[in-house]
């Protein structure tokens, strides 16, 4: 259990504030991509994510076990110690896209909020993760 706020925590919540635009736009992109399941026809969703951290410097790699879901793992610093983030990229499928206000997959920001399939399960979450 947490006893006490991290000393770092201002920080760590003014690095984040001024990255703000950087985030909205990795979540934005994560909902334009279709990842519907089922069907699961395509993985450039998981190839931008393992883009993504090559590009921050950590190593990545993708698994394919075979049964169409493939699996992102990623390592740094020597691999004595470490921590799971967790997520998945799909999202139930959107339907008739007329029904909703904003294209499922525009990632559209209307003033603070961010609409599209995916932006509250799970690629906020995933951009989240990423950004952390």
């Amino acid at each position: 259990m947490l006893k006490a706020l991290p000393k770092n925590l201002d920080k760590a919540l003014n690095e984040l504030k001024n990255s703000e635009k950087e985030l909205v736009r990795l979540v934005v992109d994560l909902i334009r991509f279709k990842s519907e399941n089922p069907p699961v026809e395509d993985y450039d969703i998981q190839l931008y994510i393992r883009d993504f951290l090559n590009q921050a410097g950590l190593g990545c790699e993708l698994h394919d076990p075979g049964d169409k879901a493939w699996a992102l793992t990623s390592s740094f610093g020597d691999g004595s110690d470490g921590f799971i983030f967790y997520g998945h990229a799909d999202v139930v499928p959107a339907g008739d896209p007329s029904r909703w206000v904003h294209s499922p997959f525009s990632g559209e920001v209307v003033g603070d909020r961010i609409h599209g399939r995916g932006a509250s399960d799970m690629k906020a979450g995933l951009a989240a993760e990423l950004f952390a």
